[in-house]
């Protein structure tokens, strides 16, 4: 499979997000997947105009025959963009819904959470990084689509043995 991962930029940051998004992709192309990773430019969560428009040149980026995987810390930029999202059935990475981002006023918290309720349904998948986020997702958000799954805190194949656990890389394999 052809994949695009979008995040936002650089991707080489120090945060447990970053690390988790760096081995999925060491996953994905241990599998034997074609990855790409996109970087997103301009302010995440609460997207400014360059954010908005980096996620739109991300789009025109990536050919038809990829499968979009965009980390959820980067997905409210691209809500102008939800209607293409769900054409091209895209699959989002959750680590947390970005409402609960700590330093935000209320009304920051509100416009993220709006622009979560627009893209989750239009997303083919959700997969939340661990099961505290999976539980969360339909209570601070917006109905989950259906086959969404959790993954592994870590995609670390010794982990993944874990009950009910996958590794993140296994669970697009459902998500074509």
């Amino acid at each position: 499979m052809r994949i695009a991962l979008l995040v936002p930029g650089p991707f080489d940051a120090v945060s447990g997000g970053y690390i988790y998004d760096r081995r999925l992709a060491e996953g994905l192309r241990a599998l034997g997947h074609e990855l790409r990773v996109v970087e997103l430019a301009g302010r995440h969560p609460l997207p400014d105009a360059a954010a908005e428009a980096a996620a739109h040149a991300a789009l025109d980026s990536v050919p038809e025959d990829w499968r979009l995987v965009i980390d959820g810390l980067g997905l409210p930029a691209f809500a102008p963009l939800a209607k293409e999202l769900a054409r091209r059935r895209a699959v989002a990475l959750i680590h947390h819904p970005t409402a609960l981002e700590t330093g935000f006023p209320d009304a920051d918290r509100a416009a993220l959470k709006a622009r979560e309720r627009v893209l989750f349904p239009a997303m083919a998948r959700l997969v939340a990084t661990s099961p505290l986020t999976a539980r969360r997702l339909p209570e601070d958000s917006a109905p989950i689509p259906p086959g969404s799954a959790w993954s592994s805190p870590a995609p670390i194949r010794r982990r993944a043995r874990a009950a009910r656990a996958a590794p993140a890389w296994r669970c697009f394999r459902w998500a074509r």
